[in-house]
């Protein structure tokens, strides 16, 4: 399964700190990348490009294929540059961006980005949420006393509570081994990440 998480850093060598981090914990996932299925997250582009993507493709299979984008791609990508974005557009074949240095806004300064990396960010709210989560399958609501899903769901809560690096969070501070987000944004940056678990 692949999954998206922002790293937060403060040191100077970003690349060469994120990547001692990642393979310092490579408990956490098989395969990890910057960008990948998440390039472009951070950008402030993202989202009205994704309107206007949409309404380019007019997918009627509930889905965009890899095929939509390849059919469109000289479109979309004229389009994310009318945004007045750069680098290439989110729907991009992640396949073919560079590993390290990902897409022009997988690594981009946290003051650039703060309310993307807000709204990823995780409270002790969503440790409660995952806790009742985990309890719909002991109840019956999601299954009958299947307790290899409820210890897997739990598993998420106590990620949460501890502010683990863990595939359960979304925000990472590799600085401080924590969830927290800076207050002084000055020299903080941001840094999209997509693991495989």
């Amino acid at each position: 399964m692949h999954k998206g998480i922002i790293l937060l850093t403060k040191n100077p060598d970003i690349e060469g700190t994120v990547d001692q981090f990642m393979n310092d914990n490579p408990d956490v996932w098989d395969w990890w990348v910057i960008g990948g299925r998440w390039n472009q997250t951070l950008s402030p582009f993202k989202e009205k490009f994704g309107k206007i993507a949409k309404d380019i493709i007019k997918s009627d299979k509930g889905f965009i294929s890899m095929q939509d984008i390849e059919d469109h791609q000289t479109e979309l990508q004229t389009v994310w540059e009318n945004l007045g974005a750069t680098g290439q557009n989110p729907y991009t074949d992640h396949y073919k961006l560079p590993r390290e240095a990902g897409n022009t806004y997988d690594i981009v300064p946290l003051s650039d980005c703060i309310d993307i990396v807000r709204d990823w960010h995780q409270t002790p709210k969503d440790g409660i949420k995952a806790e009742e989560e985990a309890r719909k399958w002991l109840d019956g609501t999601k299954a009958t006393n299947n307790y290899d899903m409820y210890g897997f769901a739990l598993q998420e809560a106590v990620d949460i509570y501890k502010q683990t690096f863990s595939n359960n969070c979304n925000v990472y501070n590799i600085d401080t081994w924590n969830y927290s987000i800076p207050k002084d944004l000055e020299g903080w940056t941001a840094v999209m990440i997509d693991i495989h678990f």
